[in-house]
């Protein structure tokens, strides 16, 4: 029992601090211009590079977070565009933003065929979070799998090493006989 605590203390001191530097990307699309954010955990990830590519794959925009952790980029005459977010240290998400993803924000530019003109301050803006698909409840999922893995694991080692001992009770068991 001592060392299943001690084993799954070790695991959950060594997973606390990969939570705190989990690199998110937010991402906001209003008239005509995508603002990129970028957090190491709760602090913004100043002087991260970013890359914009188009739907080819061809850079059309770079350069690096300022020190709010925010990128602006004039999206106008661009479609769906690929952001590429770098802060180093294997901390790299890529985003792909549809036509569909930046649709309220077309509204604002006053795009043909958007009921919103420019001069409509009220139009909806497009938004989004790269956890926006791997929500808290999938995370928390995944954490109780791989623990319940863990502890199927340890149990195995642990009916393995009773297996041995009771094989080696039996040999001497029937030496005697």
């Amino acid at each position: 029992m001592k060392t299943w605590f001690c084993l799954l203390a070790f695991v959950v001191s060594s997973l606390l601090p990969a939570q705190a530097h989990r690199l998110t990307v937010e991402w906001e699309f209003a008239r005509g211009t995508l603002e990129i954010r970028g957090f190491l955990g709760n602090e913004p990830a100043a002087g991260a590079d970013v890359e914009l590519l188009d739907a080819s794959g061809a850079v059309v925009a770079e350069g690096v977070l300022d020190d709010a952790g925010r990128f602006h980029w004039d999206l106008s005459g661009v479609g769906p565009v690929t952001v590429d977010l770098n802060a180093g240290l294997g901390h790299r998400r890529t985003l792909t933003l549809t036509e569909e993803d930046l649709r309220p924000g077309l509204a604002d530019r006053g795009e043909p065929g958007s009921p919103a003109g420019p001069a409509d301050r009220s139009a909806p803006r497009a938004s989004g979070t790269s956890d926006a698909a791997f929500s808290q409840v999938v995370r928390i999922g995944l954490g109780l799998t791989f623990l319940l893995a863990l502890a199927a694991a340890w149990m195995s080692h642990r009916n393995t090493r009773r297996l041995s001992q009771l094989e080696r009770r039996l040999e001497r068991y029937e030496g005697r006989g």
